[in-house]
């Protein structure tokens, strides 16, 4: 435990620093190129975006974060073994977005958060009833209810509900305002 707490806030640090970068690539005009390549690609490449070189671009940077990210991990716990290498791994990697959101920075640690807190409460949950034995049903359960509420994943929820309550209140302060000048 002592060298994991040893390592715990440089692990973060490295963690800000790297969320920090992607998201100013993701905000520069390269980075708008790859997502409008991604959304509608015939459009990025009618206003003059490289989408290949966009592309080529993006899977550099998400090289470089993934082998750095991967050297943190083999520091944090001192060995790597073959078992990231397999097909359970990316599936994780997969469900992870697919829960926090897609297409968001944030929505990946968001969906990893989620997904083990709710596996570590079915998990404990065993001793209290043996229904719990058959975790991995309520698991699945939990990402239909996602897929299909939320297909966006949580963060594309969240966006959204922002973006109306947003409208929302644009559209009180144009009614509001409206009235106060008819008024007057």
């Amino acid at each position: 435990g002592g060298r994991g707490m040893c390592l715990y806030h440089p692990c973060l640090g490295f963690r800000v620093v790297l969320g920090y970068r992607v998201g100013r690539f993701a905000r520069r005009p390269g980075g708008r190129g790859v997502q409008g390549g991604r959304e509608n690609d015939q459009r990025a490449i009618f206003l003059g975006c490289n989408t290949n070189r966009g592309r080529t671009i993006a899977l550099l940077v998400a090289g470089v974060a993934a082998g750095l990210s991967g050297v943190v991990y083999g520091l944090l716990n001192r060995f790597v073994n073959t078992d990231l290498l397999s097909m359970q791994t990316t599936y994780n990697a997969m469900l992870y977005s697919l829960i926090g959101g897609t297409g968001t920075l944030f929505g990946s640690v968001i969906g990893s958060t989620v997904v083990i807190v709710f596996q570590d409460l079915l998990l404990n949950l065993r001793s209290v009833h043996f229904i719990f034995e058959r975790w991995l049903l309520f698991f699945g359960a939990l990402y239909i209810v996602v897929i299909m509420f939320m297909p966006q994943g949580i963060m594309g929820f969240y966006n959204n509900w922002k973006n109306k309550r947003m409208l929302q209140r644009m559209k009180k302060a144009a009614t509001g305002e409206g009235q106060s000048s008819g008024e007057a």
